[in-house]
C-alpha cells in the first residue's frame, strides 16, 4: 500500500512535527512529561494509526483512544490536552 509506505519513511519527520507542534501549544501535562514522554506517546499512536491503516481497521485507535482518556482523566488532564496531541499528529500525517 503505497500510503502506509510513504507514512512509514516519513515518521521521524511526522513525530518530529507533532511533537513540535504540541511544545508551542504549552500543553500543562506533557510539558511536565517530558519530551521523551511525549515523543513516545506520539510515536506509538502513529504506529497505531498506521496498523489501521494497513489493517482498515479502526478499532484498535478507538479502544486505544477510549482507554487513553480514561488514563488521562484519572491523572487531571483536561480532554483537550489530549486532543491537541492526536490533532498535532494528525496534522503532521496530512503534510
Amino acid at each position: 500500500m503505497e500510503l502506509v509506505t510513504a507514512l512509514q519513511g516519513a515518521a521521524p519527520q511526522i513525530v518530529d512535527e507533532a511533537l513540535a507542534s504540541v511544545e508551542r501549544m504549552h500543553v500543562r501535562h506533557y510539558e511536565r512529561a517530558g519530551e521523551v514522554f511525549t515523543r513516545g506517546a506520539l510515536a506509538d499512536l502513529f504506529d497505531l494509526v498506521l496498523a489501521s491503516i494497513r489493517d482498515r481497521d479502526v478499532a484498535p485507535v478507538v479502544r486505544f483512544a477510549e482507554d487513553l482518556a480514561d488514563q488521562r482523566f484519572a491523572a487531571g488532564f483536561d480532554i483537550s490536552e489530549v486532543q491537541t496531541a492526536f490533532n498535532a499528529l494528525e496534522t503532521a500525517m496530512w503534510r
